[in-house]
């Protein structure tokens, strides 16, 4: 079996060696029960790290092409009807993996799986998500300005609005973001379904094959998703409790030049920390210095709990750097999927040019809607009652946290706003197998290698507060640290039994 893998292209080596070994499968060059080589004998052969194989062969596995054996290693499955000879009536499948574009969610595919399959068991309580809770919606607030858009405006409200948006929403969005310290105009703005699409528009935009992008690390999961999708390499950059370090930061932009600098700094996601007003002012300056664009996305700017807030990098950006997205999935509701940019003229053009590819409208009777609750005044007698909720609950899983789990090396921060609170462990704890005796105890959360790009979320864990009551929090809680203390303790016992083993016969 020979292999080829090429650094320096856009996909990552251990893609190269699964996608070359699948090609290999299918077309029968390796048959059925084909052994694979040790992963420790093929890095070496390659050149490359034993993890880059374990990946390769993880994948091919969470395919079912290769599967594993004592005593007999790693072999390949039998490809039902694709080696086999066949009746000359019969056509063979159609395999349809060999033509599919990797998609960015391949990676953890196991850890996706364990969670999805779990999360509908009864008593089975998931901290995983990052939504609100279906209860808080402001379902009848919003069923009285549906019903008079209904019968004042009837069925333009149901006609396509132009590309840009509603045009009524897209001021109101410039009035309600003045207590962001934005000043834009409506032609400033551009709404989307949500800024997950706002994101994807971005990208699409900037960004093309074996182009760097610069991300915190860790990162939103779907960023480091639509970046890899679209071919672009990712400089991850650690993060401290005052948001991205700006002297990696500094090194990247000395040696490369990416297409932008992609940031969460308001409670950030996975770890909540939020960027200080100084590195805000200093990562504007670098920016400026080195002529690259900062792409912001806010999505709980107004899910501040305590604290004084603090301002958006668009509204310290004096010279136009930074593309601002923001949503109000995480405050009203994710089903209405309005979010939307504040930019540059210019690059608001160019941005509606690439909407238009996919898609003619933004949903009109949710921009309808939203327009009505901002315009109605509902919006803030509504967050004041979401922000006690959500601070409750967060009190609740810092305070059961706190009871049972100040030993062993865990520890975790009080974020002052967002959904979550980041979780870290001792990285010899496996993650994997903490995850999976989280599940069978009762309890789903986010592993911190969902969010990683140079496997700086190891070792953690995001803990979701704002979809679950504060009984199942603490419940939840509960079954995490129970499953902690059981995986702590086995690596512990395993380290003393390579100590004893290492003590010199004397």
């Amino acid at each position: 079996m020979e292999l080829d893998v090429k650094r320096g292209k856009s996909i990552p080596i251990y893609l190269q060696i699964r996608n070359q070994i699948r090609e290999m499968i299918f077309s029968g060059v390796l048959p059925e029960g084909y052994r694979l080589p040790p992963e420790r004998r093929l890095s070496e052969e390659l050149g490359v790290n034993r993890t880059t194989v374990l990946n390769a062969y993880r994948e091919l596995k969470a395919e079912g092409l290769i599967d594993s054996h004592v005593g007999r290693g790693t072999v390949v499955k039998r490809m039902d009807g694709s080696i086999c000879p066949l009746h000359p009536a019969t056509k063979p499948p159609l395999h349809w993996e060999r033509y599919l574009r990797y998609t960015g969610e391949e990676t953890h595919e196991s850890f996706l799986r364990q969670v999805s399959d779990a999360q509908y068991r009864e008593g089975f309580v998931s901290l995983s998500c990052g939504e609100a809770d279906a209860q808080l919606y402001p379902l009848e607030t919003i069923r009285e300005i549906q019903d008079r858009l209904f019968r004042d405006r009837g069925q333009d409200i149901l006609r396509l609005t132009c590309i840009e948006g509603l045009k009524s929403l897209r001021e109101a969005i410039c009035s309600f973001q003045e207590g962001r310290g934005i000043a834009a105009t409506p032609d400033e703005v551009l709404i989307f379904s949500g800024s997950q699409q706002a994101l994807d528009v971005v990208s699409r935009a900037f960004v093309e094959p074996g182009d760097l992008v610069v991300v915190e690390d860790p990162t939103y999961v779907n960023c480091k998703r639509q970046l890899r999708f679209l071919g672009a390499r990712i400089a991850g950059v650690p993060l401290d409790e005052e948001g991205m370090r700006l002297d990696v930061l500094e090194g990247i932009l000395k040696r490369r030049a990416p297409k932008f600098i992609y940031t969460i700094p308001t409670f950030q996601n996975p770890t909540g920390y939020v960027m200080s007003v100084d590195r805000r002012r200093r990562l504007l300056d670098l920016a400026g210095r080195y002529q690259v664009p900062i792409v912001e996305d806010d999505p709980f700017y107004d899910l501040r709990y305590e604290g004084t807030p603090i301002p958006t990098l668009k509204a310290l950006d004096e010279n136009d750097y930074v593309i601002y997205i923001s949503t109000f999935s995480k405050s009203l509701s994710p089903g209405l999927r309005v979010g939307w940019i504040t930019a540059p003229r210019p690059i608001v053009r160019r941005l509606a040019q690439v909407k238009k590819i996919s898609d003619l409208s933004t949903c009109s009777l949710s921009q309808w809607i939203v327009d009505g609750f901002l315009r109605g005044g509902f919006y803030r007698p509504h967050l004041q009652t979401i922000r006690q909720e959500y601070a409750g609950r967060r009190d609740a899983m810092v305070q059961a946290l706190q009871q049972g789990g100040r030993h062993g090396g865990l520890e975790w921060n009080t974020p002052n706003g967002g959904y979550f609170v980041w979780v870290r462990f001792p990285r010899e704890v496996n993650s994997a197998a903490l995850l999976a005796k989280s599940i069978e105890k009762g309890v789903a959360y986010s592993p911190g290698e969902l969010f990683s790009v140079e496997e700086r979320g190891h070792g953690c864990a995001r803990l979701n507060f704002s979809a679950s009551s504060r009984e199942e929090i603490v419940t939840g809680v509960g079954h995490f640290l129970r499953a902690f203390r059981e995986c702590y303790r086995g690596c512990q016992t395993v380290v003393k039994q390579e100590i004893e083993e290492l003590r010199p016969i004397v």
